[in-house]
């Protein structure tokens, strides 16, 4: 989705509020369930699943929980006419 549609979205939907999946170095608790859930599936322990996440990955991760959240609170402020 175009970053433009989804900051109008946003603005109209959310009081132009940021939707925050990731802050700083803290990984934020939806994050923490997706890592819990791939240590859970490759039998490997939460730290070794951070330890063999890059940086990147966890960029990509939080883009997607934002994508995620954004389509969730427009499915929750829908009106369907």
């Amino acid at each position: 989705m175009p970053l433009f549609l989804v900051s109008r979205v946003l603005k109209q939907y959310n009081g132009g509020k940021k939707i925050v999946a990731y802050d700083g170095y803290v990984m934020a608790q939806d994050q923490k369930i997706i890592v819990q859930k791939m240590a859970d599936a490759y039998n490997m322990t939460v730290e070794q699943v951070k330890g063999a996440l890059r940086a990147t990955d966890l960029k990509d991760m939080e883009g997607q929980l934002k994508i995620r959240k954004t389509i969730d609170l427009l499915v929750e402020n829908a009106k369907i006419a």
